[in-house]
């Protein structure tokens, strides 16, 4: 996939340009910390969620910075991605964008399932970053090899070490990814490492659906989802008691937005 000297340019700053038209003039509304994600809600009714890791919580309980964001601009927020912060800060802004991403208005949104769209060749070697039971399974009955990365589950078996990224990725075809690596801020090293991928899909509840903030990246699709607004109630209870995706799923609508290289 081609890329240009627009990858110098870091992620969380595409992804700020890309979603400025459609933060201005919202607010954070409320949020909440679960032990899986963080869920976000807008002053426009826009719910948003990204990963939350459990460790990070600890001494959470005893400060409550995070609450000065409440009524600030949603926009202020999301741009703090660009600077040095705090693993709850990241999760906090992606889930704002998120929470503001026009899924509704962009051309190519279908109510798609990444373990029901991944197709592959026989012959493929494929990777996994960010471990997805069901679409791992797909990967592993279609493709040639598959590689699965996850920093949460490293020493489990059939999970390779982070550190044989950079010698495996640049050997795969087809790469799946979670947006989860938006969070934890590994995307861009991770671009680097898959100059020879010819499809590069991000899925999950952490990806941003802005199409354009990838298009000078490997990623030619996002597979994130769009949350129903009136059931934010049943979205924040559950989260803060500790549901993961698969528990909220109900809640959201999977969509599938093709990235475009202007090829």
């Amino acid at each position: 996939m081609p890329q240009n000297d627009s990858l110098r340019t870091s992620l969380n700053q595409r992804l700020l340009e890309a979603s400025k038209p459609f933060l201005e003039g919202k607010r954070i509304l409320d949020f909440v910390f679960g032990l899986g994600l963080t869920a976000v809600r807008l002053s426009d009714g826009g719910i948003g969620c990204a990963l939350m890791m459990v460790e990070e919580l600890k001494g959470f309980i005893c400060r409550n910075e995070y609450r000065q964001w409440i009524g600030a601009p949603a926009e202020e927020l999301v741009a703090t991605l660009v600077e040095e912060i705090p693993f709850l800060q990241r999760s906090l802004a992606v889930a704002a964008l998120n929470a503001a991403s026009p899924t509704e208005g962009l051309k190519g949104g279908e109510h798609l399932d990444a373990s029901k769209t991944a197709f592959c060749d026989p012959g493929d070697r494929v990777a996994m970053i960010g471990y997805i039971p069901s679409l791992t399974e797909t990967l592993r009955r279609e493709a040639g090899e598959v590689y699965v990365f996850d920093n949460a589950r490293t020493g489990e078996e059939g999970i390779l070490p982070r550190e044989r990224q950079e010698e495996l990725l640049p050997n795969c075809r087809r790469i799946w990814a979670t947006g989860s690596t938006v969070v934890n801020n590994t995307a861009d090293s991770i671009f680097k490492l898959c100059p020879n991928a010819v499809a590069f899909t991000l899925v999950g509840p952490s990806t941003p659906n802005y199409p354009k903030a990838f298009s000078a990246t490997p990623v030619t699709a996002l597979e994130g989802c769009r949350w129903h607004k009136w059931r934010h109630r049943e979205i924040f209870s559950r989260t803060a008691q500790g549901a993961g995706i698969v528990h909220l799923s109900e809640f959201m609508d999977k969509v599938h937005l093709g990235v475009d290289h202007g090829e």
